[in-house]
């Protein structure tokens, strides 16, 4: 039986709530910055201050958040045989949606995790919401694909073309989250 485009795109519940608070709790401290990315013409896009801003945290919370993103990986890799192994996971990137705040249309198609000493393809990206206490925010692949993500939902799906995704305007609170790449 052949696969659908969604079929890839898988959601677990990997935390409780006393490391969903640690994290949120411990956020309000980590080194906010405005987030910025490239295109494919290599061209540097910044958003305007107060809008989306990224972290990579503190050193414990973000390998609590990177061992967390590995088990899910690794159980969304023994479900299906679907060619492939883990190489390596990059540390989680933290993101921080105040009200009016989203997320463009975007591939993950992440080239600047590989300095040369680390080498790979990001094959599969990964999600995880840490706080329900916001209204809007929702996670959309394709224009047609709603997931309503939950606090300690992990989102996996493939970093390539055919998974076009955005997060919607939060509209209410603040949508705390993390992504991470594997290889």
């Amino acid at each position: 039986m052949s696969k659908l485009v969604n079929d890839y795109i898988k959601v677990y519940n990997g935390y409780d709530q006393d490391e969903l608070d640690l994290i949120v709790d411990t956020s309000e401290n980590f080194k906010w910055q405005s987030h910025s990315w490239h295109n494919y013409d290599n061209d540097i896009r910044v958003r305007d201050e107060g809008e989306l801003e990224i972290s990579r945290g503190t050193r414990g919370v973000a390998k609590l958040v990177q061992n967390k993103s590995l088990s899910a990986c690794n159980k969304y890799v023994a479900e299906d045989d679907y060619g492939f192994g883990i190489n390596g996971i990059s540390p989680p990137r933290f993101n921080r949606y105040k009200e009016n705040t989203d997320m463009t249309d975007h591939i993950d198609h992440i080239t600047r995790l590989f300095d040369g000493k680390k080498r790979g393809i990001p094959i599969v990206s990964i999600v995880t919401v840490f706080n329900n206490d916001y209204e809007g925010g929702d996670f959309i692949f394709n224009d047609t694909h709603n997931v309503k993500l939950l606090a300690g939902d992990i989102l996996i799906f493939p970093s390539i073309f055919m998974f076009k995704h955005r997060v919607n305007t939060v509209t209410k609170g603040m949508r705390l989250s993390s992504v991470s790449w594997v290889w």
